[in-house]
């Protein structure tokens, strides 16, 4: 039996994972397609669950799936799309880590006797934490995208100085 890790990892059965995910047959589990199937069942999950989250934690999960689909869409359109390490991450973000916090939330929201206020003040700290290296990740594809246009105009002013472009005529 391979280790819980690996199938947080690899997105196989496991009880932390989000189920229902609508991912074509072919797709792997941490494919573009399968991350927006991903995406779509955490929003779905987190509006469900609205009525019982604090508010702050709803707004922070949903600022999450903001940001994990602005990041897909940025995959689409990027030349080398997604490395297999952003996919990764953006999939235990999205199928375990969110989840897991919302539900462990709610278990001991169950509880008689909880202290409700320090348990609310946790989930918002985990959510935040998961945010900021969410935001962090798409910042770096953001950078990507300005050093790919950076790099260009590089390219384009080294090949149409004057000097090369005398240097063509002759």
């Amino acid at each position: 039996m391979p280790p819980r890790w690996l199938d947080r990892i690899t997105g196989s059965s496991s009880d932390d994972a989000v189920s229902g995910v609508p991912v074509r047959a072919d797709a792997a589990p941490d494919s573009v397609d399968a991350l927006h199937g991903h995406v779509a069942a955490l929003v779905a999950q987190v509006d469900a669950e609205a009525g019982t989250l604090p508010t702050e934690a709803v707004v922070v999960a949903r600022r999450i799936t903001d940001l994990a689909a602005e990041a897909l869409r940025r995959a689409e359109t990027a030349p080398t799309g997604m490395n297999i390490h952003g996919r990764v991450a953006l999939h235990a973000v999205l199928t375990d880590y969110v989840p897991t916090s919302l539900r462990r939330h709610a278990a001991a929201r169950g509880v008689a006797g909880a202290d409700h206020e320090r348990l609310e003040a946790a989930l918002v700290e985990q959510l935040g934490t998961i945010l900021a290296a969410v935001r962090e990740s798409v910042d770096a594809l953001r950078d990507d995208d300005l050093r790919a246009v950076e790099a260009q105009g590089i390219f384009l002013r080294a090949r149409f100085t004057g000097a090369d472009l005398m240097e063509a005529d002759r």
